[in-house]
């Protein structure tokens, strides 16, 4: 009898334990945390405060597309084209800014507006014509990155900065990072609208049940086209930034980067089938990109290292989250 009741503890403990793993996003933060304390372990520096304020200063520039595009997943599309969108909007930022003396604040409107056009532009292609978004990113990927380098003749253009308005996205706020605070900020609404407001669960059963999406008479055409030009906004959101911080604009600014972007949703836990994701996941997701780069970097490992590891640690973490969250009928 004692025997009998000892063992009961024991099993529901498990049980409990089995589902706080099965909750959202504990498997992810388990995932981060333990590859943050392997990376900490292996290289002393990569806790140090000066390698830190590097790593939330450069965070941005990949994680502000990725919230947009856990959106665009979930709803059942992505987007390729974010990398060109990110080269090409900030270059011409930073040429209406140096070359024809625009002030820097129109100058930036410009550039997110063009991020937003071209998210339009995928979404009524991929929507209205019935192209799908992989075909359709794809080919204006390609145009573009073709536009950028026609732009600039393959040379960088400058941009000044130091100043303020430059500052209100690269300055330190409280020895924080400014870039580093927006892209929280931004995760923080973006997590509200997609836990919290109808949109967000529109976005959800656009990509989890189409034809029930449709039958319940949510506009799915919609939602898909204003997620994709969430997606192109914030892509040029995140050229600016980088612009800011490096003073100068690059025709091969983003190369790969829808790659990193992809990677890191789906490290987060989003599946590329839709209806499912979230953006804690994303930031860890995020988080685990670069402390990989970080710590190659800090070990002083060949460039080309980091494509293999962020192969196996994609697959590792898809692995993990189907052991760990059961596999979904």
């Amino acid at each position: 009898m004692s025997v009998a009741a000892n063992s009961a503890p024991t099993g529901q403990q498990r049980f409990q334990l089995g589902k706080f793993l099965r909750y959202k996003d504990i498997s992810i933060a388990l995932l981060t945390g333990v590859l943050l304390l392997i990376c900490a372990l292996v290289n002393p520096l990569f806790v140090s405060g000066d390698n830190i304020f590097t790593m939330l200063r450069t965070i941005p520039e990949i994680g502000i597309i990725a919230l947009g595009m856990t959106m665009l997943i979930i709803c059942g599309e992505f987007d390729l084209s974010v990398g060109s969108n990110f080269a090409f909007s900030a270059f011409v930022m930073a040429l209406l800014n140096t070359r024809y003396g625009v002030s820097l604040w129109l100058a930036f409107a410009v550039c997110i507006l063009i991020g937003i056009g071209i998210g339009w532009i995928n979404g009524f292609i991929t929507t209205r014509i019935g192209i799908s978004s992989f075909v359709t990113t794809l080919a204006t990927m390609m145009i573009w990155r073709g536009a950028v380098l026609l732009l600039s003749a393959g040379f960088p253009e400058a941009l000044n900065r130091n100043q303020p308005f430059a500052k209100l996205f690269t300055g330190t706020v409280a020895g924080i990072p400014a870039q580093f605070l927006w892209f929280i900020g931004l995760a923080v609404i973006i997590w509200v609208v997609l836990e919290n407001h109808r949109f967000g669960n529109w976005t959800y059963v656009t990509g989890g049940n189409r034809p029930a999406s449709v039958a319940m008479g949510i506009p799915v055409n919609v939602v898909k086209t204003i997620n994709f030009m969430l997606v192109g906004g914030l892509a040029a959101l995140a050229g600016a930034i980088q612009v800011f911080r490096m003073g100068s604009g690059y025709s091969n600014a983003g190369n790969g980067l829808e790659m990193q972007v992809i990677a890191s949703v789906v490290i987060g836990g989003t599946l590329l089938t839709g209806g499912s994701g979230t953006i804690v996941g994303t930031v860890m997701g995020v988080i685990i990109i670069f402390a990989v780069e970080n710590i190659l970097i800090l070990s002083r490992a060949p460039a080309f290292w980091f494509r293999l590891f962020l192969g196996v640690i994609l697959l590792l973490a898809v692995i993990a989250h189907q052991l760990i969250q059961g596999k979904k009928q």
